[in-house]
């Protein structure tokens, strides 16, 4: 299975008086969000706070919902190389023992 991902770009969601800018998220196909057990957390379109930057940081799906609660985009940050390079001597050595 191939995977395609999508940035998106930057947004500003104004909270009061300050403005909150939505970093670029890395968009995975709403068909892969149950692949593998996870938490998935809804927002609406374009919500952006500090409770949805931590989920996704952590590595939690972002699943955005439109005005009619129906899913529109899925975000999940992209594992880094030296996580998977980790992960790998990890289990290498696991191996090994």
């Amino acid at each position: 299975m191939q995977l395609q991902a999508k940035v998106i770009k930057v947004i500003e969601v104004s909270r009061g008086d300050r403005i909150m800018k939505r970093p670029e998220l890395n968009e995975v196909p709403l068909s892969t969000i149950t692949d593998k057990p996870s938490v998935i957390i809804t927002m609406s379109t374009g919500q952006w706070d500090r409770f949805l930057q931590a989920a996704y940081d952590y590595g939690h799906t972002l699943l955005e919902l439109d005005e009619n609660e129906h899913p529109v985009r899925a975000y999940r940050k992209a594992p880094e190389i030296s996580d998977a390079l980790d992960v790998a001597a990890y289990l290498n050595n696991e191996y090994l023992a």
